[in-house]
């Protein structure tokens, strides 16, 4: 059964069976900013719970317009934390989106690529579980 968290323009949501969150921006505001990062990476980290299990997490850039720095920061800090054990897929990002996602890899050390179409997110994805 999928939990989800829904705060402002942001919704994550969380497949137990798979250890897969999708983190989705519903409307076309995009804008995220620290507040909201504290409650989703509090929510997927109760989900992913206090062991180092593998988890994926898929993020749509569809709809994202703005994301600030505390979003940014609170988002690394937790993939710092669990960089060992997580894999990320992101995809439609414009190339301002990117260009973050880029910084964001080489500063976390986190595992992840950029993908096109979310289709080819989830190939990826389920290839690092192979």
């Amino acid at each position: 059964m999928a939990e989800v968290s829904r705060l402002g323009a942001a919704e994550l949501t969380w497949d137990h069976k798979a250890r897969r969150g999708v983190l989705r921006f519903v409307d076309e505001a995009g804008a995220a900013g620290g507040c909201e990062a504290e409650q989703l990476t509090g929510d997927l980290e109760r989900w992913v719970g206090t062991g180092r299990e593998p988890f994926e997490l898929l993020v749509d850039c569809t709809q994202i317009a703005s994301i600030d720095a505390a979003w940014r920061q609170r988002w690394a800090d937790f993939f710092v934390d669990h960089r060992d054990h997580a894999v990320l897929a992101w995809f439609n990002a414009n190339p301002e989106i990117d260009l973050i996602v880029t910084m964001f890899r080489k500063g976390t050390g986190v595992t992840g690529e950029v993908f096109a179409t979310e289709e080819e997110a989830r190939l990826y994805l389920a290839g690092q579980r192979a």
